[in-house]
């Protein structure tokens, strides 16, 4: 791959003119119709809109779950269009940490494992990593909960860890896909002051979807996305 080092004052991702649809047999059901938007290091944006407008399809296609139809999205200045699946693979491997909101924790696994999983298949040696492990649950402040399994946590603490977990990997970008919808407000409110200080204190940029007023009010940027344009 081309370097990966951001160049200096060009955005983490360039998306131009991108269009995706969802094909349903004989129909296609279009969800991105034109969509244009830089994203920069260090950035805090929330996607914001109602229900079946874009938002989730967007950070797929920034997470590099879905591959590019239409137009073109790069990520440190690279095409992700002409990324080999390797390729793709090690940036999703390395720069990028997910949040989504039903967790998806190994359930066999304690929270400490749970974090170190995918420490291991980056190849990271072993006292490195439980170093990150140890360090990533104190971040979201469950570091006592480390050998609990998902079962015997409580929904916000299964969330501290998927958060742990991403940020574990030292990303460039955190994408959450409605990250506190299972969560009751408070709780929520605890995610939220986590992810603005991670990325107050570590320049992690942060993408974000959600319908929640308190969760919008934490993003620097809101992106309002209606029937796949950003409006």
């Amino acid at each position: 791959m081309e370097n990966l080092m951001n160049t200096i004052d060009s955005p983490l991702y360039s998306i131009r003119d991108v269009r995706f649809s969802y094909d349903f047999g004989n129909l296609k059901a279009p969800a991105l119709n034109g969509v244009s938007l830089d994203i920069r290091q260090g950035d805090f944006i929330c996607l914001t809109g109602p229900s079946g407008s874009g938002k989730t399809t967007l950070l797929n296609l920034l997470g590099l779950i879905e591959a590019v139809q239409d137009g073109d999205i790069h990520f440190n200045t690279n095409s992700l269009k002409t990324l080999t699946e390797r390729e793709k693979n090690r940036v999703r491997r390395y720069q990028i940490g997910f949040v989504f909101q039903t967790f998806q924790l190994f359930p066999v696994l304690t929270a400490a494992e749970n974090v170190e999983y995918f420490l291991t298949r980056q190849g990271i040696p072993t006292t490195e990593r439980k170093n990150r492990v140890k360090d990533a649950l104190a971040a979201v402040g469950i570091l006592d909960q480390s050998d609990k399994k998902p079962a015997e946590m409580s929904g916000g603490q299964r969330q501290r860890v998927a958060i742990a977990r991403a940020i574990a990997k030292r990303p460039r970008v955190i994408i959450a896909d409605e990250p506190t919808a299972n969560l009751d407000q408070a709780t929520g409110k605890g995610v939220m002051e986590i992810f603005a200080k991670l990325n107050h204190d570590h320049q992690i940029s942060l993408i974000i979807s959600s319908h929640d007023p308190m969760v919008q009010s934490y993003s620097r940027h809101q992106v309002r996305l209606v029937d796949g344009k950003i409006c």
